[in-house]
């Protein structure tokens, strides 16, 4: 006999591949129930495993067997077991579990709390607003509400004297006739303020400064050679000219080489024909001297 061959009963109907026919009854045999019923029997006589949840587990140490952890979830929330599907049933699992561990079971009519968002208003303190506003870095003075001083004495726009007063006295004063309470001598006690237009007083501060920068007087150095030629000499001369009309000092230098310092008369001399050319226009502040290597200088504006 072949490996694997199971020979066939005696007239009994074979298949295509020569075995059995599947559902065939051989002669006289006796008949049974049909295949549907025979499976629905086995499938009856099996128990169903108790299922692991909330009330299977408890029911099977009982030793009885429970209803699925589903339809227990469904019972305790009052729902339809049959009713409870895929998602409602995960989602209801962790709910009943929760309520059965803690032995309460929620009340379908109850309304859910919801959970607090994670963003709440919080109870702050009220902000404090700064009773006055900062001083300007930029200004060279304290105007107006930067004057924080219990007690000032205010000068008026003419230069007369208002007495002593408060800053606030003060303000309104200057409100009145539309001008700044501007802080003058801020060291003398009190304190001294006048009524002026800041803006324009900046303005005037300013054109002040730039005329007291032309003003200074700065010191100018032409240098000459005893071989300058004539028109070296007249450019050189006209530039010693415009230094003295913007009111400059200027130091006429001869610079003397070799032999040349041999004869520092002749050249003293030269000097002296330089002072005579400005003429009256000028004022010899240091005659002609030899000094180093050279003879040297200094004439003004008269």
């Amino acid at each position: 006999m072949e490996r694997g061959h199971h020979p066939a009963r005696p007239g009994a109907p074979r298949g295509p591949r020569g075995g059995q026919a599947h559902g065939v009854r051989a002669p006289g045999a006796p008949a049974g129930p049909p295949a549907g019923a025979r499976q629905a029997a086995e499938r009856g006589a099996l128990q169903p495993l108790p299922r692991r949840g909330p009330g299977g587990a408890r029911e099977a140490r009982r030793g009885r067997p429970g209803p699925p952890g589903s339809a227990r979830r469904a019972q305790l929330h009052g729902g339809d077991p049959a009713a409870q599907g895929p998602a409602g049933a995960r989602r209801d699992q962790h709910r009943g579990l929760s309520q059965h561990l803690r032995g309460s079971a929620p009340d379908p009519a109850a309304p859910r709390r919801r959970r607090p968002s994670p963003v709440q208003p919080t109870r702050s303190r009220p902000i404090r607003r700064r009773r006055h506003p900062p001083v300007r870095p930029d200004l060279p003075h304290r105007i107006n509400e930067a004057i924080r001083i219990p007690r000032i004495q205010v000068i008026d726009a003419e230069g007369q004297s208002l007495g002593e007063m408060t800053p606030e006295r003060g303000r309104l004063l200057a409100q009145e006739h539309g001008l700044d309470l501007v802080e003058v001598a801020p060291t003398a006690r009190p304190p001294v303020c006048k009524l002026m237009d800041y803006g324009r007083f900046r303005y005037d501060q300013s054109k002040k400064q730039q005329a007291q920068k032309k003003q200074v007087v700065q010191l100018k150095t032409i240098q000459l050679r005893p071989k300058t030629d004539t028109h070296d000499l007249e450019t050189k001369l006209k530039r010693a000219e415009r230094f003295l009309e913007q009111g400059h000092r200027v130091r006429v230098l001869m610079r003397l080489r070799g032999r040349e310092r041999g004869l520092v008369p002749r050249w003293l001399t030269q000097m002296q024909d330089l002072v005579d050319h400005f003429g009256d226009a000028i004022k010899v502040t240091a005659p002609p001297v030899a000094e180093g290597r050279g003879v040297a200088m200094t004439i003004e504006p008269a």
